[in-house]
């Protein structure tokens, strides 16, 4: 299996970032949801999903996606490179506004105690700057599950309806 993608598959790179990100994500709300008060795993599961977007951005930068199936229309097409924009900047926003939240308590966010982060969001003002950070972050997750769900159920929707190689092209076997 090749590391760049071709005009039939994703290569392994891309599989790979796919696929950790998902996992991630699954341990990431995990962590939100059962793990409660000051939450160091929530935050640096944040700045481990920003970092692994970022780098995963830049790969797809060099690594043009496969092309669509036969018979994609047009607007179909559209919406399919829309969700995935769409989840890049959900990907990259949530964690940044993570990071303003916890920064305007006046706390400290570390990379599972290997370092910190530099304190960015810490001016007057900071307050009300991460209460809007807070409010932002929530509905942002909403956004980033429904997308989740609809890619799911398109990529379902191409495997068992159109019978085309959507789903299989992504997948890590």
């Amino acid at each position: 299996m090749s590391s760049k993608n071709t005009d039939n598959s994703y290569g392994w790179v891309a599989k790979l970032f796919h696929w950790a990100v998902f996992l991630i994500i699954i341990a990431q709300y995990f962590f939100a949801n059962n793990l409660r008060e000051y939450n160091q795993y929530h935050f640096a599961t944040g700045v481990l999903i920003l970092l692994v977007m970022l780098i995963r951005f830049s790969w797809r930068a060099t690594n043009p996606v496969p092309t669509m199936p036969e018979g994609t229309g047009p607007l179909q097409t559209m919406a399919a490179h829309g969700l995935h924009i769409l989840f890049y900047v959900l990907l990259i926003g949530m964690p940044i506004t993570g990071i303003a939240i916890v920064q305007a308590k006046g706390r400290v966010v570390s990379f599972f105690g290997m370092f910190d982060l530099p304190q960015i969001f810490t001016a007057t003002g900071a307050e009300d700057a991460g209460e809007f950070a807070a409010t932002i972050h929530g509905v942002v997750a909403k956004v980033i599950l429904a997308a989740i769900l609809i890619h799911i159920i398109v990529a379902l929707y191409h495997h068992f309806g159109k019978k085309d190689n959507v789903l299989r092209r992504m997948l890590p076997w």
